[in-house]
Formats: C-alpha cells, sequence, structure tokens
C-alpha cells in the first residue's frame, strides 16, 4: 500500500491526463492548472497529503537521510529563503509549496527505496504513462494531438508535447540502462511504446537526449571498468575532443542546424536565452526569488515577452542553469554545481548499477534545453524527483 500511496501521489505530480481532462483549451496551456478547475486543486492537495502522510510515518529516517545530505539541505533551504528577497512573494510562496511536495517526494523515495526500486517504480509509472498516452491518442485525438506550425504533434496525457519528450526519453533511457530492476518483456515493452511517442512528439531535445545517451553507453560501461588514473587520462582526451567539437559547432552551429532542416534559432531558445541573459544581469547574486522573473511583477514582460507577441508565450528559459540562475542567483548556481559534481563522484563509486551515473549525465543534456531542477509540477519533476532520490540514496549508500 506505501508504493502504491507514493506512485499515486508521483503520478498527480506530474499532471499526466489530469491537466488534458481540466483545461478546456490548450491555449491556456501556460495558466496555471489549479486556477482553471478548483477540482484539479483538490487532486493536487489529495497528492499534498499523501506525502505528507508519508513522510511522517518515516519520519525517523527521512530526518536521518536528511542530516547526510547537508550540500543538498544548504541548496534546497537557499532557493526557499528567495522567497524573502522575491519580486513576487506571494508567488513564490505558492510555488514553493508544490516544490516542497516534489522533493520531499524524492528524499521519501531516496531513503525507503534502493537504486533498483527506484528505477522499477519510475518504470512502472513511465510505462503507464505510454500506454495511456498511445491508448489516448488513438481513441481521442482531440485531446493527445494538436497542430502547431510543423503539423500535427502528439502531446498524449500532457498537456504539451514536450512533457510527452520527457517522458518517452527517460522510459527509453531505463529501457537501456536498467537491467536488474525489471524484467525483459517490460523493458521491451516499454522501449515499443516510447519509441514510436517519441517520433510522434516532434519534441527534438527529447529524440537529441536519447541519440547522445545511446552514444555515450559503452563510454559510461569503459569508465566505471577503468582505474582512477586510466579514467582520468580518459575523461582528459574526452575534455579535448569536445572543446575542439564544442569550438566547431560555435562557428558553424547555424550552418549546422540548416543542413539538418532545424530553425537556427532552436524555435526560439536562442533569443530567449540572451534576453534572459539581460534579465540575469538585474539581480545577478540573489536572482528574483523562485519562479518570481515569469510572474506580472518580475522582468519577463518588459525584457521577454514583448518579443513573443504572436501565439507561443515562454513561461520558463529553456535552460536548466539559466532558469535556476533567475531564481536562486549565482549563488544558488553555485552551490547546485558542487551538489552535482559530488553526485557525479559517488555515482562512479556505484557498483551495482550503472543507471545512477548515466542519468546525471542525461539531466546535464536535458538542462541545455528544458528546465530540470527544483521544479514543482508537470513533466519535468521526473527529473526533479529522481534527482532528488538518487542523491539522497548516494549519500546514503556511500556510509
Amino acid at each position: 500500500m506505501e508504493v502504491v500511496f507514493a506512485f499515486s501521489a508521483f503520478f498527480i505530480l506530474t499532471r499526466a491526463l489530469l491537466a488534458v481532462l481540466f483545461i478546456p483549451r490548450r491555449e491556456n496551456v501556460f495558466q496555471s492548472v489549479e486556477t482553471v478547475d478548483p477540482h484539479l486543486r483538490m487532486i493536487t492537495i489529495t497528492a499534498y497529503l499523501i506525502v505528507f502522510f508519508l513522510l511522517v510515518i518515516h519520519a525517523r529516517e527521512i530526518l536521518h537521510a536528511l542530516k547526510k545530505n547537508v550540500l543538498f539541505l544548504v541548496f534546497w533551504m537557499w532557493v526557499l529563503l528567495t522567497v524573502v528577497w522575491s519580486v513576487d512573494q506571494a508567488g513564490s510562496l505558492h510555488k514553493s509549496v508544490s516544490l516542497t511536495a516534489v522533493t520531499f517526494l524524492g528524499v521519501y523515495f531516496g531513503t525507503r527505496f534502493s537504486f533498483d526500486q527506484i528505477a522499477r517504480i519510475t518504470m512502472g509509472l513511465l510505462l503507464f504513462l505510454t500506454i495511456l498516452s498511445m491508448f489516448l491518442g488513438l481513441t481521442f485525438p482531440d485531446l493527445a494531438r494538436y497542430v502547431e506550425p510543423r503539423g500535427e504533434v502528439w502531446s498524449g496525457v500532457f498537456i504539451q508535447k514536450n512533457s510527452l519528450g520527457i517522458a518517452t526519453a527517460l522510459a527509453l533511457f531505463f529501457s537501456l540502462y536498467v537491467k536488474s530492476a525489471f524484467p525483459l518483456w517490460g523493458r521491451i515493452l516499454l522501449a515499443a511504446t516510447s519509441l514510436p511517442l517519441l517520433v510522434l512528439s516532434q519534441s527534438r531535445t527529447a529524440q537529441a537526449a536519447v541519440v547522445l545517451m545511446i552514444a555515450v553507453y559503452p563510454l559510461l560501461l569503459l569508465l566505471r571498468r577503468v582505474g582512477v588514473l586510466f579514467r582520468f587520462v580518459i575523461l582528459s582526451f574526452l575534455g579535448i575532443f569536445f572543446m575542439e567539437i564544442g569550438y566547431l559547432l560555435v562557428r558553424h552551429w547555424k550552418e549546422i542546424l540548416l543542413l539538418m532542416g532545424r530553425d537556427p534559432s532552436l524555435t526560439g531558445r536562442t533569443l530567449i536565452w540572451g534576453l534572459v541573459w539581460r534579465g540575469i544581469q538585474r539581480k545577478f547574486w540573489l536572482g528574483y526569488g523562485y519562479k518570481a522573473f515569469w510572474s506580472a511583477q518580475g522582468g519577463a514582460f518588459s525584457l521577454v515577452w514583448r518579443y513573443f507577441t504572436e501565439g507561443w508565450i515562454p513561461k520558463h528559459a529553456h535552460n536548466g542553469v539559466l532558469e535556476l540562475w533567475l531564481s536562486a542567483g549565482l549563488v544558488g548556481v553555485g552551490i547546485f554545481v558542487l551538489l552535482y559534481i559530488r553526485n557525479l563522484i559517488l555515482a562512479f563509486r556505484v557498483k551495482e548499477t550503472l543507471w545512477p551515473l548515466a542519468f546525471f549525465v542525461m539531466i546535464g543534456i536535458y538542462s541545455v534545453a528544458e528546465q530540470t531542477v527544483m521544479v514543482g509540477s508537470g513533466a519535468e519533476i521526473l527529473f526533479w524527483v529522481l534527482f532528488v532520490a538518487l542523491t539522497v540514496r548516494l549519500r546514503l549508500s556511500s556510509q
């Protein structure tokens, strides 16, 4: 029953299916779903209560886990502290409630379950989401599909195609990297349902992330099997190689994207990044407060939104680091980088499974074009819950 409760809370907080049913028009995609329908607000509160119940019955274990994760606590508390100087204190405080619930769900998973058990629960959720998305797309296309300038795309049980991309990319990631936690037939079924949805979603970020994670699979296997000295040599050569590749990409990125048939602006992302960077300069060290930049009181209207007068309006920076910088300043980004490096080091020491190390590589790749850190709702919490769970579990396993 405990797993059922945790699974239910996880499902509700992803907004899967719920947002599709309770948001009447797709143009309201960026409106807060709780303001659209009071029933959805009650369902969300139910998820919060489930998380609170799980915390209470395992309070001693969770407090012990948090004491072992001082760096994570410092980072999380800093982000919550930004509410004090937020340019929209009411909005930041409201959003921090959902962030706290999602974060504690991750702490609970990391405290109570092993690496394989965390993977098993997540894979079960992803399998449920992909099968439901396929069913919805085939039987109720008006709910699970929509038309954009590039043609019809699928969003499945989510309100937006990139959310479906996140779910399917993670599903394929687990199908490849997790061997012992899920039976072979389950991994094949998960891959078979998620791959077509990944293609139909036309989420280029998700597709690129999957291709890169397949490409680095043998490299990650090699790095875990060699000693520290050889690991250092390999990483040094790779660092030089990728610096050269990065230099070529920076110099010729427009030509490369045009050859691939892609918009050189990455669907407006490069414009957003430039405008967001201007906003960061105004609150460089401490940020605007958690999610405050994108509120009516923040600087989004004067700095970003006025350049997007038709159709789509961005509601986040489409980059994990820039989004965190807007909320928590350079101080928050610095603490997170230290936490991320510590997690990578600990993940290298895990002998029984490869997926924790690979996950941190994937979240680094995905953060280039999407928000993945300190997210309180939507499909993006799949990344954040797993990040928190692995942060806690890695520290406990290293004792």
